[in-house]
């Protein structure tokens, strides 16, 4: 940083020198917008930003999208000084475009533009409460619990935590993370009574608040395990010198071990860490103080026990803030030349680094290559000139720096030029050019590619009308922005004062020109003959020195010949092009213009072709040394005289001097060295000009010089372990490289090169040599750089550590060793607190041996005590320097017994012991020995368990239900086996019976009845009062059973009644007690009796057959059969026969249908059927009717034949006896003379008057009634007479 900041100041004192007229100094950062805003409603904010420059730069802001802010009224404001302001505002108001998002900083002024880094905007809401709930956990006992505080965590920071009105600090159990999480390792069951708050603190209001209480849920291990982690992959970041705690926890039974790793990233290997002063892996977290850049990488957290294992792993990222800095920050760089800007960044991670101009991104190009760490712009241009800011970025921050880019020596570039114009003639008329450049150009002003210039007395060589110079005026001024601007007026413009008018602008860099048509109506007027000069081998345009408008054609012709090209080629536009021009093409060309209407004019123009001078190639000797003679010729081998030579070193006029002279003839020029030095070095360049051009050479003057010292090294006495910079600077051309040697073993004649590898020593730029520490403990060191070097280095003292621990055993003696090292004297004092320790006291003696680099010096304490474990401090110094030593002594003694047993989680063979550990006699506990034993047994057969000395409680496994046990535990340390504590009574709890009840009988009773019987389970089983017995029972295969409970223990059978027919039921008993039922019985399977069927046959149908025959079919019954069905019967009877029972008939059959006969003709029956069982007949179907079939009827009854009239007979009847089905009509047959008439007449009918008949005729008459069957027979008929 200091060197960085020492060539800043450089280059600005070499910058200042230079002269340029009126340089804008651009804009540069006084304060920058921070990375990240939190502004509230209520209250609104700010994002400052100021910047400075010559002149002041103006401020503006731009969001996300580049887009430029606007002031939007009370919501957003750019205050006068460039303030970007939010005032406060109601929640109605917020918009997320304005109050959540990124700005960025704009200040600009002539020299160009500048932004500044990404401001984000954050924004809360006024009145919104943060509250945190610290969420509740349930953990295995013996495991970490992790608790953490939840919700709104972006605006707030856990300072700390609460057990109920406790403040909680990291220690023993308690370990709060950097995250502000609290782990509480070895939970225990008194954990649990406790709440855990957190406190936190309102980053925008500073108000500190506690959040809402959570609990622990300690719960008992079940069973061997190891659950998935409750932390997860991550990545974390911090800062160098910060502390970080990386996180790894998880639960299981034994309770999991935490083994933490790093990954190598060179092999891939995971190498275990052990801890470091900025190390600790601490069971579930692994923390990190003063973190460096070598902690960043991958780390390893392995939990595991003896059932599995799970790895979590963490990536680290250690960054420092990014700071970015240009090297120069001011650079001034000709037209044409090379500009090159370094950029350097410290800090890290780096993720990018982007080069800006004027506040847009710089893209590479063929004349621009980026580099994170270089800019380099080739032949740099007009536009090249601005603000350039070096960018670097990660996911966190931005940091820039800024330079300008300023052209020194500028070629001239057009801002305005003046159009094609066509005028009449009289009015005024004014052409204008500005051009820029540096140094400033000078315009001058051509018609028809002739100067215009006026002599003395402002005459003008050029035109022949001398009224011109009356009406002409060209003026040029240099304007505040550095422009220059030329005028060329006329006052009242001729026709003859038309043409191509041409304005050419030059500086010592370059020249500009353009040129423009001026149109004035007229007849063609010619201007003569006028000389024009080109240079041999370029292109030359001959333009027609006619004036007038409009000219229709331009002939060019030379010798009395046509031009018509293709060299020299006459333009559409009347000028004549002579590509490549030589000498030869000295000659007189003319031209004719001709204009429709008025006539023509010739004018002539004479072509001078002059060449430019060409400079023959020259070097300088390639081996000349300080001191040497040299020499070195230009010679100009062509061109037209007369001819100027001038030189230039490196850019500047070379002046003659001293040791340099110079010596010029009329085409070459020598320069003579004398005595050459290291400044003559340089690039030498060689200028010939004539009226064609300027032509150049340029050779490398390069002038060894053999290395020197500058500042040479010296010796020097340093401190061990402080830093010390050995100064060490040559000269010489080329630049030397300085190398370091030290001298190795006891002699100073074997020298080893000095490497850097280690870290620990550094080359400076210039050749000092930095070590940040010297490290050799030895007298005398030698360093060369061309010499001998000795160092004397002188030790103070020092301790290889600074704390140690040591132990004894009660009632025996104690020695603490001090072992200083550094230069003698040393002087030892011992003090225990604030008292000095003498031989004086009775159990203290002291001893004291020196060795070549310290003192050894023992404390001896005879017969120790306890009193004597504490701190003793050991204070060594020399004339160099002080230090002292921590010895911390521990007394060991048996332990203590450990006090307030108790138990928990009492189960029927099982319960937890806890206890509280008691003093552990200054050596740790290896383990505890629970023993446990039932009343009745004696001490010396107890159970014995062996417990890890991380835990204060154990499971009792394999216990009995309902029985009496006695407890005690005793601590076991290094020393021995402490006494045993106190005994404590506790009685398991009763199980439920583990036995089912035997001689389970069942036996039915009926069709629905079944006895069950049992004895009760073994006692060995009953693991309990018993209370009665649960008989479960249910038909074979159904997934419902019914329970009976029994509640009397003397009771062992149970009638089971309401059940169904030949079913088959399966039956389990099983008993209970207080604590709940244990297993059935085997399953029992038993069928009830047969019983007559419950449901009548199915689908029951009757289909006629015949007039005296009728066919049943029927299916069996669905359910409810209640035995084997043997058969079925079938009983049937006459409708609306009135008999009793002797009416009624029955018809026993196997199958499933069955016919019965002798039935009457057309008769509707009753028919029901049964299924019936060896216990007889079950339930009959629903009543069925059904129908005989038809038959013929029999005949009509009582026909009668009564005369009515001497031509009519009335003829009755009544229907037949035997119907035999439906009467669908009747036939009356009238037979007179042996022919016979038939007319039929509706069933309703029972009498028929025959009309038409003859007197006194003999008529025959018979009646037929009509089924669908048929007639009946014909068997009497009816005779009469008609009178």
């Amino acid at each position: 940083m200091i060197n960085n900041s020492f060539w800043t100041i450089i280059f600005t004192v070499q910058l200042k020198g230079i002269s340029l007229m009126d340089v804008a100094h651009g804009p540069s950062f006084i304060y920058e917008p921070p990375a990240r805003v939190l502004i509230s409603s209520g209250s609104g904010g700010t994002v400052p930003c100021s910047a400075h420059g010559i002149p002041p730069p103006s401020l503006s802001w731009l969001d996300s999208m580049e887009q430029p802010v606007s002031v939007i009224k009370g919501l957003r404001e750019v205050l006068q000084n460039g303030t970007l302001w939010f005032p406060q505002f109601n929640a109605r108001d917020y918009n997320a475009q304005i109050h959540e998002q990124e700005y960025r900083c704009v200040a600009t002024n002539p020299a160009g533009v500048i932004v500044s880094r990404h401001s984000s905007i954050s924004t809360v809401m006024s009145g919104f409460q943060f509250s945190l709930t610290v969420y509740s956990v349930s953990v295995e006992v013996g495991n970490i619990a992790l608790m953490k505080c939840g919700g709104g965590r972006e605006y707030i920071d856990v300072i700390g935590w609460m057990r109920d009105s406790d403040e909680l600090h990291t220690s023993g159990r308690i370990l709060i993370t950097t995250a502000g999480d609290l782990h509480i390792k070895d939970v225990q069951f008194t954990d649990s009574i406790y709440h855990y708050s957190c406190k936190y603190r309102n980053k925008i209001s500073g108000e500190e608040t506690l959040s809402k209480p959570g609990s622990i849920k300690v719960t008992e291990s079940r069973g061997s395990s190891l659950n998935r982690p409750d932390t997860v992959n991550s990545a974390f970041r911090v800062k160098v010198g910060g502390s970080i705690d990386l996180p790894c926890v998880g639960q299981g039974y034994p309770p999991p071990v935490y083994s933490w790793y790093k990954m190598n990233q060179l092999t891939g290997n995971q190498e275990p860490l052990n801890a470091s002063p900025s190390l600790f892996p601490r069971d579930s977290v692994l923390s990190i103080v003063g973190a460096r850049r070598t902690d960043s990488g991958r780390y390893i957290c392995k939990i595991h026990n003896s059932v599995s294992q799970f790895l979590v792993e963490h990536q680290l990222e250690v960054y420092s803030p990014l700071s970015s800095y240009v090297n120069p920050s001011y650079i001034v760089s000709d037209y044409g030349r090379t500009a090159i800007i370094n950029c350097t960044v410290d800090g890290a991670p780096v993720l990018n680094v982007f080069w800006l101009k004027d506040g847009q991104i710089v893209m590479p190009s063929q004349r621009i290559r980026l580099t994170p760490t270089t800019l380099t712009i080739r032949n740099v241009m007009s536009s090249d000139g601005g603000m350039y800011q070096c960018l670097a970025v990660n996911e966190e921050e931005e940091s820039q720096a800024t330079a300008q880019l300023v052209l020194g020596s500028q070629p001239p570039v057009f801002n305005y030029v003046f159009p094609k114009e066509v005028h009449q003639e009289g009015p005024k008329i004014s052409l204008r050019c500005e051009v820029s450049g540096n140094p400033p150009p000078s315009i001058s002003w051509f018609l028809d590619q002739h100067r215009i210039s006026f002599g003395s007395g402002r005459s003008l060589i050029l035109h022949q009308n001398t009224g011109f110079v009356e009406r002409v005026l060209i003026g040029q001024y240099l304007s505040a922005e550095g422009t220059v601007i030329s005028h060329l007026n006329i006052s009242t413009v001729l026709s003859t004062d038309g043409g191509l008018y041409r304005c050419v602008a030059k500086n010592s860099v370059g020249s500009v020109e353009h040129s423009a048509r001026l149109n004035i109506y007229g007849p063609p007027t010619s201007r003569g003959r006028l000389n024009q000069t080109a240079v041999a081998g370029s292109d030359v345009l001959l333009v027609c020195p006619v004036s007038g408008y409009p000219i229709h054609k331009v002939e060019w012709s030379t010798q009395h010949q046509i031009i018509k090209g293709p060299r020299p080629a006459p333009l559409t536009n009347g000028s004549l092009l002579i590509r490549n021009v030589e000498k030869n093409d000295n000659i007189e060309y003319s031209c004719t213009a001709y204009s429709d209407g008025q006539g023509s004019a010739t004018a002539y123009v004479v072509l001078i072709v002059i060449e430019a001078p060409k400079i023959s190639p020259f070097a300088f000797d390639g081996d000349l040394k300080e001191g040497d003679r040299s020499q070195v010729s230009c010679t100009i081998s062509s061109g037209d005289l007369p001819i100027s030579i001038r030189w230039e070193k490196n850019g500047n006029q070379l002046e003659a001097s001293k040791n340099v002279q110079i010596q010029s003839n009329p085409f070459s020029s020598s320069i003579f060295f004398f005595s050459l030095t290291a400044a003559h070095s340089g690039s030498y360049t060689c200028l010939a000009e004539n009226s064609a051009d300027v032509s150049n050479f340029t050779a490398q003057l390069i002038v060894k010089v053999s290395p020197h010292w500058l500042v040479e090294p010296a010796n020097q006495t340093v401190v061990y372990h402080e830093s010390v910079v050995i100064n060490c600077q040559a000269g010489g051309n080329p630049r030397p490289t300085i190398s370091w040697r030290r001298s190795t073993g006891n002699l100073n004649s074997v020298y080893e090169y000095v490497q850097t590898s280690d870290g620990n020593i550094q080359f400076h730029p210039n050749g000092s040599l930095v070590l940040k520490a010297v490290r050799q403990s030895g007298k005398l060191f030698s360093w060369t750089a061309g010499g001998l070097l000795n160092f004397l280095i002188s030790v103070p003292v020092y301790f290889e550590h600074f704390k140690a621990n040591r132990t004894a055993i009660v009632n025996q003696d104690a020695a603490l060793v001090c072992n200083p090292f550094g230069d003698h004297p040393i002087r030892v004092v011992w003090r225990r607190g604030e008292q000095e320790l003498n031989g004086k006291q009775d159990r203290f003696s002291f001893a004291s041996a020196n060795s070549s680099e310290g003192v050894m010096n023992t404390l001896t304490i005879r017969n120790v005590q306890r009193q004597d474990g504490r701190e003793y401090t050991c204070f060594a110094s020399n004339r160099f320097g002080s230090q002292y030593l921590t010895v911390q002594l521990a007394v060991y003694e048996p332990p203590e017994p450990p006090s307030s047993l108790y138990v928990s989680d009492l189960t029927s063979r099982s319960m937890v012991l806890s206890w509280y550990p008691a003093f552990d006699g200054n050596s740790p506990v290896l383990h505890y020995l629970v023993q446990f034993k039932p009343q009745a047994v004696p001490w010396r057969e107890a159970g014995n368990i062996t417990v890890s000395r991380e835990h204060s409680y154990t499971r009792l496994d394999g216990l009995l239900p309902n029985n009496i046990y006695l407890l005690r535990v005793i601590s076991v340390n290094s020393i021995g086996l402490g006494p045993p504590s106190l005994e404590i009574v506790a009685q398991t709890k009763e199980e439920v019976p583990s036995g089912s009840p035997v001689s389970v009988r069942v036996e039915a009773v009926s069709s629905t009845q079944i006895l069950v019987s049992w004895q009760p389970p073994r006692e060995d089983d009953r693991n309990g009062i018993l209370l009665g017995y649960s008989v479960r029972y249910g038909e074979l295969n159904s997934e419902h059973l019914t329970k009976k409970t029994v509640r009397s223990v003397s009771t062992t059978e149970l009638r089971l009644s309401g059940l169904v027919p030949f079913t088959k039921y399966q039956v389990m008993v099983n008993a209970f007690n207080s604590i709940g039922a244990g297993p059935t019985s085997s399953r029992s399977i038993i069928s009830t009796h047969e019983a007559v069927p419950g449901s009548p046959p199915e689908e029951v149908r009757c289909e006629p057959v015949s007039p005296s025959l009728l066919s049943i079919s029927w299916k069996p019954p669905v359910q409810n059969m209640n035995g084997i069905v043997l058969g079925y019967s079938v009983t049937y009877r006459r409708e609306n026969l009135v008999g009793g029972k002797d009416a009624i008939k029955e018809v026993k059959v196997g199958g499933l249908y069955t016919s019965i006969t002798d039935l009457e003709t057309y008769t509707s029956y009753y028919i029901k059927v049964a299924a019936f069982t060896k216990v007889g007949k079950g339930v009959s179907s629903e009543k069925l009717i059904c129908t005989t079939g038809q038959d013929v009827p029999s005949a009509p009854e009582d026909v009668k034949a009564v005369v009515v009239s001497a031509d009519s007979i009335k003829l009755s009847w009544r229907p037949p006896a035997w119907r035999n089905g439906d009467i669908l009509s009747y036939s009356i047959f009238t037979q007179v003379d042996r022919q016979t008439s038939t007319t039929t007449v509706a069933a309703t009918e029972t009498e028929f008057l025959i009309k038409d008949l003859r007197e006194r005729q003999h008529y025959e008459f018979w009646v037929v009634a009509r089924t669908a069957i048929g007639t009946n027979q014909i068997y009497h008929s009816i005779r009469e007479n008609c009178f």
